[in-house]
């Protein structure tokens, strides 16, 4: 069985982004050689459509819980490629790429 973590979001930018929770089932976490969290970014970050307003999309439901895949080999919650923190939190404000997100929950071993 999976691990799941419950996540937060600040990056309303993004088109998954539904008042500070993400509408996907699963995210993947970027930074295999992160050092720091600012070396890392949410490689499901999709930029909003210009002029689609937060939060309406009809399909999007918030996930306050879902499951973490994660790159950054050297993040103290990372095992095998899954996310072990329980709490996980995604940040990035005003992003236009995905490389303007981070992974506020890095640990570095």
């Amino acid at each position: 069985m999976c691990s799941m973590a419950d996540l937060t979001c600040s990056v309303n930018t993004c088109a998954s982004h539904n008042g500070g929770y993400c509408c996907r089932r699963a995210i993947e976490i970027h930074g295999p050689g992160a050092a720091m969290k600012d070396e890392t970014f949410c490689g499901s970050f999709l930029p909003r459509a210009e002029g689609e307003a937060t939060n309406s999309v009809s399909s999007c439901h918030p996930n306050p819980t879902m499951e973490v895949h994660c790159t950054a080999g050297r993040c103290a919650y990372n095992e095998g490629g899954r996310c072990t923190a329980e709490n996980v939190g995604i940040s990035g404000g005003s992003a236009d790429v995905m490389q303007e997100t981070l992974c506020d929950s890095f640990v570095l071993r």
